[in-house]
């Protein structure tokens, strides 16, 4: 399909991670040996940690994409259509359509000519790194250290991995990726994270904001809303006690929703890319995830602020999760008597 398009558009998400970063620059790099010129659209710019993990590395990612259609587009660690932004119209528009993701296809595998999908991966960078080991592409020393910090920042220093999480991981240390370096390059991001004010305020605002709820007796559920670092609060909601904890912030195309689940809701069945389905489905979006992770996006007429988007949240998400919890505790309970 390179080949066949020659100039190509690769997309991620918006605000993208050290994840869509990683494997977008994979892509590329998989374009680039077949002498196949691609640029790259990044929805709102790169996040922190990717701005500064390129800049460590001194790597330079294509340019930015222009406003045209392209012969071939690929989105990167993306599943559902607002997740691209503004970009949306230039994935839709292109005469070909790929994806490369590793959550539960959304709405751009369903509007793709090929998706390669692996829900079971711990990061997009695993898929990207393992599809240019089976075409025969090598990374350079930089790129591999990038692909080993998406790696890592996705799987949560592998407490979460795939099948394949820890081949690709060695095949970047055996392509000069060098692990030390990215292991010191996150305790210095978390140490950064710490003293960031902007970021303490906001813990601090969401937590005088909070919806406390309770669900199959010791299932906590918790609702705020923000007006940035959504993910880190809901982190740390989480850290805090929290067993689900939704963050909600207002954006210009509309209510961005950030889940995340502890172990313990893990462990009764509750994952958070249910939630961000069941919370997009009722409020007329498109919602997904992981199990410990989730996001759902919604229009701006599923509520008159994120104000009255939480207290629905906080009313609904209660009854639904212990739904879940009782349903599955029930099972389990079945299983052992069987």
């Amino acid at each position: 399909m390179l080949r066949r398009a020659g100039e190509t558009a690769i997309i991620t998400h918006r605000n993208a991670d050290l994840d869509a970063i990683a494997s977008a620059m994979i892509v590329a790099r998989i374009a680039e040996s077949l002498g196949v010129e691609t640029c790259l659209e990044v929805p709102e710019g790169p996040g922190k940690q990717a701005k500064d993990a390129l800049s460590e590395l001194s790597l330079t990612p294509p340019g930015p994409c222009e406003s045209r259609t392209y012969r071939l587009a690929i989105a990167v660690d993306a599943t559902n259509s607002p997740q691209l932004g503004g970009a949306l119209k230039l994935y839709l528009t292109a005469g070909a359509r790929v994806v490369v993701d590793h959550h539960e296809p959304g709405s751009l595998a369903e509007a793709s000519d090929l998706a390669i999908v692996d829900p079971d991966a711990a990061s997009t960078t695993e898929v990207a790194v393992l599809l240019s080991h089976a075409l025969g592409v090598r990374l350079t020393g930089g790129l591999a250290s990038l692909a080993l910090l998406g790696i890592v920042s996705d799987s949560r220093k592998f407490s979460i991995v795939g099948p394949y999480t820890f081949k690709a991981a060695q095949m970047l240390v055996e392509m000069g990726g060098d692990y030390g370096r990215v292991m010191e390059f996150f305790r210095r991001s978390g140490q950064q994270a710490q003293e960031d004010l902007s970021l303490r305020i906001a813990k601090l605002k969401a937590f005088s904001r909070l919806k406390l709820g309770r669900a199959c007796h010791d299932i906590l559920v918790v609702a705020t809303h923000i007006g940035s670092h959504e993910s880190a609060v809901a982190r740390s909601l989480i850290s805090e006690g929290a067993d689900v904890a939704v963050v909600v912030v207002e954006r210009r195309e509309g209510f961005r929703v950030s889940i995340r689940v502890s172990q313990r809701a893990l462990a009764s069945g509750i994952q958070a890319s249910k939630l961000a389905a069941f919370i997009a489905e009722k409020f007329g979006g498109e919602g997904g995830g992981h199990e410990m992770a989730g996001m759902a996006h919604l229009p701006h007429s599923a509520a008159q602020g994120p104000e009255d988007l939480v207290d629905e949240l906080a009313e609904r998400l209660p009854g639904k999760v212990g739904r879940i919890c009782v349903e599955y505790r029930a099972s389990l309970q079945e299983k052992e008597r069987s």
